[in-house]
């Protein structure tokens, strides 16, 4: 996904790795207790597992991976890509920057979400049917991070485990599996839309997984909301509750992207054919009632 990208800035774009535009892989919110979070995206499920030291959710985990993937599209020199090795900025200000989490984020939360998040796992399946007409499941366990170090300028780490050995570098070390996906295709993404978003994670998602739908889109999809609920949300979820958040967070999307085409109806999201985000600019209103929903549903879309 990379012609969009000729008449564009590179400093104005970002990339997503493409798992990640597909479905939505980690909480919005802290699950608490549960054991996993499991998404679904027609017969591929992913369930993520909290770490020791718990979950990791909301926007830092979403904006640190699309972080680290425009570093390795953009071959940094804080990249090392023979080891899938990360290197972060020493100071805290200067990485919150870069990442895009914004004045005023608190160093101990961010410490403790890229922790779990370096202690985060997954189990990727896939349900299908045999040419003989038996089902079958199969899948991969995943590791996210295979070594990890944490400790920005002036901070107190003081979790189970650390040893302060007085050097202030930070760095994550990817698993090797991981790194195939992070230097898979990825999705670019529209750095200005991604800092107008930063503080909604739903919408986050929705946007890198519009950004990926809508590219070579050439007539209208119709997703019902059965199909969108198990992509997004977990499955305790109401789906009135649901549709409810979706709608919110879709509507920031849209403000942040007016050229996108979308109808939220009762039935499903309807997505029309339309520029690509890296284009978009602010000074065009789209007026959702210009669409009409169509109802194009033959199964799952996906």
């Amino acid at each position: 996904m990379t012609n969009h990208t000729s008449t564009v800035n590179n400093k104005d774009i970002s990339y997503s790795p493409s798992f990640m535009s597909q479905i939505a892989m980690f909480p919005i919110k802290n699950p608490g207790d549960e054991r996993f979070v499991e998404r679904t995206n027609g017969q591929v499920s992913v369930a993520v597992m909290q770490s020791m030291w718990g979950w990791t959710y909301g926007k830092t985990p979403r904006l640190f991976l699309i972080y680290v993937r425009s570093l390795v599209q953009t071959k940094s020199d804080k990249v090392d890509m023979e080891n899938h090795i990360v290197k972060l900025d020493k100071s805290f200000h200067a990485f919150c920057k870069e990442v895009g989490l914004g004045n005023g984020t608190d160093l101990k939360d961010v410490e403790q979400s890229l922790l779990c998040l370096s202690g985060t796992t997954f189990t990727v399946s896939l349900t299908g049917e045999s040419p003989n007409g038996k089902r079958f499941m199969e899948g991969r366990n995943l590791r996210l991070v295979s070594h990890f170090h944490l400790r920005f300028n002036n901070s107190n780490f003081d979790y189970p485990g650390f040893k302060d050995d007085g050097d202030p570098s930070s760095y994550i070390q990817f698993s090797e599996e991981m790194w195939s996906m992070f230097t898979d295709n990825p999705v670019p993404l529209n750095k200005r839309i991604i800092l107008e978003l930063g503080k909604s994670a739903r919408a986050l998602d929705i946007y890198q997984w519009l950004a990926y739908r809508t590219y070579g889109l050439r007539k209208p999809l119709f997703i019902p909301w059965c199909f969108l609920k198990p992509q997004f949300d977990m499955a305790s979820t109401p789906m009135r509750s649901f549709k409810q958040k979706f709608r919110e967070a879709m509507s920031k999307v849209c403000a942040a992207w007016p050229e996108i085409k979308v109808v939220c109806g009762r039935n499903g999201l309807t997505v029309l054919p339309c520029g690509s985000s890296l284009n978009s600019k602010r000074e065009h209103d789209f007026d959702a009632n210009d669409a009409a929903e169509v109802d194009a549903s033959e199964g799952n879309p996906f």
